[in-house]
């Protein structure tokens, strides 16, 4: 059902007129989109943003350490985890930290864009990105635990752990 959003208060959102019956669970939110929605008059908020984001070149180099070259490659080689050219595609056209990105500091200082369930230790300075390893997404505690049965990438995170236990 689409639906006029009329503000975000906290983490509650005020809804147009729906056809939702009152309590109704709402799971799934998407911005509107003009060129697969049928309201072609109305306006597609925060997603104009990112695309005009993707419509021009890339602004940034992209650098990779030898030490995440090597640990991208053993988890294409060992798992068929390919996150190299998605983590390129992001940071090559902004690698600050912003609303629809997944970037924020990590603990060592630098910074960490979240890709799934991996992160990416990156640093920045004069147009170009370094790319200074990859991390594992959850912490070995969690990884570890037996009632954690729905971690993604759960084994190779655990495999990857084993190489690098430092990137625990």
């Amino acid at each position: 059902t689409a639906v006029q959003l009329l503000a975000i208060r906290g983490l509650s959102l005020l809804l147009g007129p729906t056809d939702l019956v009152d309590g109704t669970p709402v799971f799934d939110i998407k911005p509107y989109v003009p060129a697969y929605d049928a309201f072609p008059g109305e306006a597609s908020g925060w997603i104009a943003e990112v695309d005009a984001l993707h419509s021009g070149p890339p602004r940034w180099e992209i650098a990779i350490s030898p030490l995440a070259k090597t640990q991208a490659e053993w988890l294409a080689g060992s798992f068929q985890i390919e996150l190299l050219p998605r983590i390129i595609e992001i940071l090559r056209r902004d690698p600050s930290p912003h609303r629809t990105r997944r970037i924020k500091r990590h603990p060592s200082g630098q910074w960490m864009l979240g890709c799934g369930a991996w992160r990416a230790i990156f640093t920045t300075g004069d147009q170009t990105v370094q790319i200074t390893a990859i991390e594992p997404g959850y912490p070995a505690r969690s990884l570890i635990n037996p009632a954690h049965t729905s971690i993604p990438d759960q084994a190779a995170q655990l495999e990857f752990l084993r190489h690098w236990p430092e990137h625990s």
